[in-house]
């Protein structure tokens, strides 16, 4: 059986002296594991994040096959190794892992994905931020969870939104929040309009909000912990807010 696609590549390590196991998210396939002969180019290729053409080869689809990348796109050297584009890159693959399951398409995920990868040449910007936000939100999307942000869950109106439910992660405007207001989350604004482009400021704040329903509706049922990835890169955020 042979499979063709566009893939991200998620992880990859030594297999003995001539493999490279790799777990590579295919656009119509979802992730797929595979052995990858050692060579000049396949740790070049290999390395997480990079977009690749797969081919993976196996008798049958439920075997551990073999695959063949022609890399698309080195996205560790497009951010020419800036420190915090990496350390986003690593969140970004560990917090997809947490809804990425075996040969599961999920080709809108995997849009997210790469759109974020691809914003990485143009590290610490505000589109930068705003493409690591659209993906969290995707991730909870994926997940069954995502977040109601376009009209109050009360009322129906566009205007004032300023809470967020944390039981149904649905947006509440003013007068129909104010009830409740000792029991909502408070949302930030620039989660309405981030397509635009965010601060680092802002995408702290929104991280809160996501990492909260993270933590809520996909870890809680799990045992999980948040991964180490995406807390590193919160601090670093956090750090870079406070300079």
């Amino acid at each position: 059986m042979i499979v063709e696609d566009q893939g991200i590549i998620i992880s990859a390590r030594d297999f003995e002296e001539r493999y490279i196991v790799v777990q590579c998210f295919l656009k119509n396939n979802g992730l797929m594991g595979g052995l990858v002969r050692v060579s000049k180019s396949s740790k070049t290729d290999c390395s997480p994040g990079n977009i690749v053409h797969a081919t993976w080869n196996a008798r049958l689809r439920e075997h551990l096959g073999h695959y063949k990348f022609d890399l698309i796109r080195n996205t560790l050297a497009a951010t020419a190794f800036d420190r915090t584009a990496v350390t986003f890159i690593r969140a970004a693959i560990a917090v997809s892992l947490l809804v990425l399951h075996e040969k599961e398409k999920q080709v809108e995920l995997f849009n997210e994905l790469e759109a974020f990868l691809l914003a990485t040449s143009q590290p610490c910007t505000k589109f930068f931020y705003s493409k690591y936000l659209s993906l969290e939100l995707c991730i909870l999307k994926a997940g069954g969870f995502g977040l109601e942000l376009n009209k109050c869950v009360g009322s129906g109106k566009t205007v004032e939104l300023i809470y967020i439910s944390p039981k149904s992660g649905a947006v509440v405007g003013r007068e129909a929040g104010e009830p409740y207001h000792d029991k909502m989350l408070k949302l930030p604004q620039s989660m309405l309009t981030f397509q635009n482009g965010i601060s680092e400021h802002e995408l702290y704040d929104c991280l809160q909000i996501t990492r909260y329903f993270i933590e809520k509706n996909i870890l809680s049922a799990t045992g999980k912990k948040m991964p180490f990835e995406r807390e590193l890169m919160l601090e670093i955020l956090q750090s870079n807010c406070e300079n």
